[in-house]
């Protein structure tokens, strides 16, 4: 795929930090599309009744999301990442 003999050496093999950060990435990607759904959920589906521990479990991962992605956002996949979250690529 890479002609560069760098590049092909660092897909080949990612640094412990590359492989945390993508790991970390995933999932906060993924709770992000979750607590979307559910959040859609909240506001649009009327015949869903939500319990308090309901909605408290929702917050909560909403908030359990914040230190890991305060861990990664400064790596340079996750600014890669921001980008083309917001469209900027």
């Amino acid at each position: 795929m890479f002609k560069s003999g760098a590049m092909e050496r660092i897909a080949a093999s990612p640094s412990e930090p590359d492989l945390k950060a993508a790991n970390a990435l995933e999932f906060i990607a993924r709770e992000f599309v979750a607590l979307q759904e559910e959040r859609h959920s909240a506001d649009y589906d009327n015949a869903k009744v939500w319990s308090y521990t309901e909605a408290e479990d929702v917050i909560t991962r909403a908030h359990d999301i914040y230190p890991m992605w305060n861990t990664v956002r400064d790596s340079p996949l996750a600014q890669s990442y921001s980008l083309d979250v917001m469209g900027g690529r």
